[in-house]
């Protein structure tokens, strides 16, 4: 390899490296910000007297109360006789 080759390769190779350092004080920074904002979303969950756990399974019983009161709520509906006079 030539001298000019093996300069050419070591700048390349510092740029690279320079660039992986720059990749990754971004990745910190980035970390550091989300690990802030899980930081605020678990104590303005505390504030609310629950958990993410806890926040997911109230979720899923919420869901599950929308769709059988949603149920019941079509059940009451007149469906064939709003059809008989085309009112749907």
């Amino acid at each position: 390899m030539s001298n000019e080759a093996t300069m050419s390769e070591i700048q390349s190779i510092e740029k690279a490296i320079k660039a992986s350092e720059d990749l990754r004080q971004r990745a910190l920074t980035s970390k550091g910000i989300y690990e802030q904002q899980q930081k605020e979303t678990d104590e303005e969950l505390k504030a609310l007297g629950t958990t993410p756990e806890k926040g997911r399974q109230e979720i899923q019983e919420i869901d599950a109360k929308i769709e059988e009161n949603l149920l019941k709520v079509k059940q009451m509906i007149p469906f064939d006789l709003l059809k008989q006079y085309k009112l749907l």
